[in-house]
């Protein structure tokens, strides 16, 4: 199923597809924080040295090479979690401002959302509107440059809309969904380097 093109973007929120996936984002925040601590509250030394994109990309080649949609709700985490704390110095929030300022009451956001998260980041998440991508990964890469150009946090919205869509509504000729422990992690990048999950890390 393909998210609505229709006037009436806000109604995307409705669709349940939708919600499994910010759900799903949102329990494995829970997870991370009962297994690593807080991350909103948490030592910003980590956070700093963490590469999201980096981390993001291992997880995007996870999925090209096993068609596992599980790893598409981990990328976008990975960008919720820039969104909350990010690396630019002067990140621009008009348009995120803008965006929520339109969003429609009647259409409330469905999920239940953890400390961990950003509840703001989700419901625009939801209702977010992106073209349809059949390289998903190179798009991604594009919305992150730009995010590195303008340091505006819509197109870290965006990047996880990608992945959003693609869980929707995927272009892997094998697709499917199963959750995966640590050991099938492939891993996190901070400090230039590659963590397995379960090292000390900033998430």
């Amino acid at each position: 199923m393909k998210p609505s093109t229709g006037p009436e973007v806000w109604t995307v929120i409705a669709d349940p597809e939708v919600t499994v996936f910010l759900q799903g984002m949102a329990d494995r925040m829970a997870i991370s924080f009962f297994k690593y601590g807080p991350f909103v509250k948490g030592p910003l030394d980590k956070w700093v040295s963490f590469e999201a994109m980096s981390s993001a990309d291992l997880r995007l080649k996870a999925y090209e090479s096993s068609g596992n949609t599980e790893y598409l709700m981990d990328v976008a985490n990975f960008f919720m979690m820039e969104f909350m704390r990010p690396h630019c110095r002067t990140p621009k929030h008009t348009a995120v401002a803008a965006a929520a300022s339109e969003k429609d009451e009647k259409f409330p956001l469905r999920v239940t959302v953890p400390e961990d998260c950003s509840e703001l980041f989700m419901e625009l998440l939801a209702c977010r509107q992106v073209p349809d991508e059949l390289h998903v990964r190179a798009a991604i890469c594009r919305t992150w440059d730009a995010w590195l150009l303008h340091r505006d946090k819509r197109y870290l919205i965006d990047a996880a809309a990608i992945a959003m869509r693609e869980f929707i509504a995927p272009h892997h000729e094998h697709p499917y969904f199963r959750p995966t422990d640590s050991r099938e992690s492939p891993g996190i990048v901070y400090m230039g380097k590659r963590h397995s999950v379960g090292e000390d890390s900033p998430a």
